[in-house]
């Protein structure tokens, strides 16, 4: 599980990186950064909550970013779903 939550976490990590700086070379590195970083690696390979916690605080952060722009109840409501899970 811990491994998903961290290929999960990349493809968040991107993701947010790609709507913040509207360049998919910048989220790339910002991905790539990110997963091989030893601090980051490392509970991956152990059966740890680290990565899940990682993981659903990204995508807490990608529902609020997304709920800016329309639908800020579901978004909201996800973001804090997200949070909780965390």
């Amino acid at each position: 599980a811990s491994a998903l939550a961290g290929v999960a976490s990349v493809i968040l990590l991107a993701a947010i990186a790609r709507r913040l700086f509207r360049d998919d070379r910048i989220a790339c590195l910002a991905a790539a950064l990110y997963a091989f970083s030893r601090c980051v690696y490392f509970p991956w390979l152990m059966a740890r909550p680290d990565a899940l916690c990682g993981m659903w605080g990204f995508a807490a952060l990608l529902a609020m970013m997304t709920g800016e722009h329309g639908m800020r109840r579901r978004w909201a409501a996800a973001s804090g779903l997200f949070t909780g899970l965390g």
